[in-house]
């Protein structure tokens, strides 16, 4: 009696999950070509799709030409981004620059520049040959009469007793500059220098010095950082 008991409860749980699982199979391997609707159901959630498990394991593996090229691809899609992240830092300087309205200065061949204390007008290898090809040198150097070695690797142009550039000229109470065509980039650049426009004292101060700060020619922000931050001309 017991054991046809419990054979009858073996088939009526055959019976129910037989069925059940033949439903589940068939669902899992029914193509969506045969009779399926081709869109999805807008309240159900989209399958994951997995990669088949019959692949090799190397096709997974990038290969590094591949992964050059998906670099590449990468760089040139966040370029743009890196240029508006970087024009977003140069308009955040220039609203934190003092001067962003710009500066007046007009030279007055005052010659305060060029004279005064000892300093130091420092040179470049290409600045010392343009100099020596403008005094009529063929060699490209200079000599201890008009450049002198600081440091190491550093020159300087020399400075007559009193504190005079080597260079600087006076003639009917104007200065000038006998190289002027060819004066190196210290000298271009004045008096927008970086430690000059640090500050509107600093500013000041050199208008204490300069006769032509603060008067003449009117320079705007974009003129006045190019000069600030010019490496060669």
């Amino acid at each position: 009696m017991r054991m046809r008991v419990e054979q009858k409860a073996r088939i009526i749980a055959l019976a129910v999950f037989v069925p059940a699982i033949g439903v589940h199979s068939a669902a899992a391997t029914a193509n969506p070509r045969d009779g399926a609707p081709k869109r999805q159901a807008p309240n159900e959630p989209k399958p994951e799709r997995l990669p088949p498990t019959t692949a090799p394991l190397r096709a997974s593996v990038p290969s590094p030409r591949r992964c050059v090229a998906a670099g590449r691809l990468i760089t040139s899609a966040l370029a743009p981004l890196a240029f508006f992240g970087l024009l977003g830092c140069c308009r955040m300087s220039r609203k934190e620059k003092w001067y962003v309205a710009g500066l007046a200065f007009e030279c007055t061949q005052c010659g305060n520049c060029c004279s005064g204390a000892p300093g130091y007008v420092w040179v470049t290898r290409e600045e010392i040959r343009r100099i020596s090809l403008r005094l009529g040198r063929t060699d490209g150097t200079l000599s201890k009469e008009h450049l002198r070695r600081v440091g190491l690797n550093k020159y300087s142009l020399t400075e007559r007793p009193g504190g005079d550039c080597i260079f600087l000229t006076r003639a009917d109470g104007k200065s000038g500059c006998s190289i002027y065509d060819v004066r190196p980039l210290q000298c271009r650049t004045w008096p927008f220098w970086s430690g000059n426009v640090k500050s509107p004292d600093s500013w000041n101060s050199v208008a204490g010095g300069c006769p032509g700060a603060n008067r003449g020619k009117h320079h705007d922000f974009v003129a006045i950082e190019d000069l600030r931050l010019k490496k060669s001309w």
